[in-house]
């Protein structure tokens, strides 16, 4: 509540410095303050309880003093609004499935802070739902095949539905030059296509569907005339196969092939010139749209090129099929031993003749002894086609197998014939004493200058070839300068930068098995 008052007439002489508000109850003689500080001529008075009759007085107040009060009439707390009256009545329209529109009028009384006003109904229930006209035309009509005696059309449904969606179709058709439009079927039809048969060949018809829901039929659609005939196209095949087909031994050869062609083309399936519907591992599926070889429990041998045929009266179209069956590699050619000796011996051959389809990685050789048939390995990761064995016993006789390995496994083996470990050779005869040869170098006696070299040459013989010892004779039999050797069948001795020292006597031992021979020769160094 708010309480208002004007200032008063005669200040005193001194300004007013401020009011003092003071309230009471009507049925009370108690006066409260407000406020004694009030320094306008209007102020909200708070914490009154609503329904409560109210008095209120105002003193003016300056230096001098308070002057006297002025009452107000009793005045009743309570809002200063009534709620609105009541709108008008309502109207619902645009009905929709999830929404509706509501219009009224306004009330008399507004509404206002004290809260809202009685409510209004509508009269009868409104039901949601959307409001049903008739539908559109089919789209897109069109015949899509046309046959001896049929005509397959095709359309699609149409953009707008009329708020339904349970729509159906009618189909009709008539002959050129007819009025008359003939219903092809009972009932509706739900599908968007149709399959319209028992026309005459080589007749010219024309086609029209309508589209229909709760509210209506739509306009007619009509195609263009069209005479009902067998239509020819040339056969056409469509591999779904990207390069070679390559598969593992034992797993089925699956090959499937897009098919065009009016009439329906003929197909088969062959390879190397037989007819492989006639293979009991075979099963051929062929459609108007496909044809599917499969072949099961696949070989080695079913690897090659299929040839695919299409034919029907226009043509024949022919495609083609390369199929690589994956196996374990056959076994190796030509497996030969040489080079027997007491204790090793050399094994060659040839790759296999089949190599299982993929790249042969190694060979595996193994080896057993013929009285006791256990084979052991000589090796597991051979890449060339040879192998030298060796730790041969001398005398046993040996078997020896070589197979062939691929990442599909390991093929089959191939053994060579019985060997023998020995020598090719007999046991040498006699050997022949050795025999120095004398050159003239090698004479009783050889005089050379001081500083100059010492050179003595012999020709040795002997089978086997004998040893060659060069000693100076004195008190340990040896040369302690020079050089000594034998080359091929020449012994030499060359003391280089000679001295007195060297003078002497020197000799050639030559030793086999045969015996033993000696020669020898006086060495005399001139100097000073």
């Amino acid at each position: 509540m708010v309480i208002s008052w004007r200032p008063p007439k005669d200040d005193g002489g001194s300004p007013v410095i401020n009011y003092i508000v003071e309230k009471r109850e009507s049925k009370k003689e108690t006066w409260g303050v407000v406020s004694s500080g009030v320094n306008q001529t209007r102020m909200k008075i708070p914490r009154l309880q609503k329904g409560y009759e109210y008095v209120f007085r105002v003193r003016a107040e300056n230096k001098i003093g308070i002057g006297p009060p002025l009452d107000s009439q009793p005045a009743v707390a309570k809002t200063m609004f009534d709620p609105p009256s009541p709108p008008g009545k309502p109207t619902v329209h645009d009905i929709t499935e999830n929404a509706a529109t509501v219009t009224w009028t306004i009330p008399k009384s507004d509404e206002n802070k004290v809260g809202p006003g009685p409510v209004v109904e509508t009269k009868t229930p409104i039901l949601a739902i959307n409001p049903i006209d008739r539908p559109g035309e089919p789209e897109n009509l069109h015949i899509a095949e046309t046959g001896k005696t049929f005509a397959y059309l095709k359309w699609r449904r149409p953009d707008y539905d009329g708020g339904s969606p349970n729509l159906t179709y009618h189909v009709e058709r008539k002959l050129k030059d007819s009025d008359e439009w003939e219903r092809v079927h009972k009932g509706s039809i739900k599908e968007t296509h149709y399959m319209v048969d028992k026309c005459i060949e080589n007749k010219t018809y024309q086609f029209r569907v309508q589209t229909k829901n709760e509210a209506g039929e739509s306009n007619w659609v009509k195609t263009s005339e069209v005479v009902v005939k067998e239509e020819v196209q040339k056969p056409v095949l469509e591999l779904k196969l990207a390069g070679v087909l390559t598969v593992k031994a034992g797993e089925p050869i699956k090959i499937e092939a897009g098919l065009r062609g009016k009439p329906q083309p003929e197909v088969s399936w062959t390879k190397d010139a037989e007819d492989l519907s006639k293979s009991p591992r075979a099963k051929i599926e062929t459609t108007s749209t496909f044809s599917k070889f499969l072949l099961s429990k696949s070989r080695r041998t079913d690897g090659g090129k299929y040839v695919i045929t299409a034919t029907n009266p226009a043509g024949s179209f022919v495609a083609y099929a390369t199929v690589n069956v994956l196996d374990k590699p056959g076994p190796v050619q030509n497996l030969k031993t040489s080079d027997v000796s007491s204790d090793r011996c050399t094994i060659t051959w040839d790759p296999p003749e089949d190599d299982g389809g993929c790249e042969i990685q190694n060979y595996i050789v193994e080896k057993c002894e013929s009285k006791r048939m256990v084979w052991t390995t000589c090796s597991s990761s051979v890449i060339m086609t040879s192998i030298h064995v060796t730790h041969l016993i001398e005398g046993n006789e040996y078997i020896f197998r070589v197979r062939a390995e691929n990442k599909m496994g390991t093929g089959p083996p191939t053994e060579t014939k019985p060997i023998v470990a020995k020598t090719k050779y007999n046991r040498p005869g006699r050997p022949d004493p050795p025999e120095p040869l004398h050159t003239i170098y090698l004479l009783k006696l050889l005089v050379v200058r001081a500083g100059c070299p010492i050179r003595l040459f012999a020709i040795v013989r002997g089978r086997p070839a004998p040893k060659v010892t060069w000693r100076k004779v004195g008190i340990d039999n040896v040369v302690r300068r020079g050089q000594v050797d034998l080359v091929d069948t020449m012994a030499f001795c060359v003391i280089p930068d000679s001295t007195r020292d060297d003078s002497g006597k020197y000799s050639l031992t030559v030793v086999n098995p045969a015996g033993e021979k000696a020669v020898f020769v006086n060495v005399r160094v001139l100097g000073k």
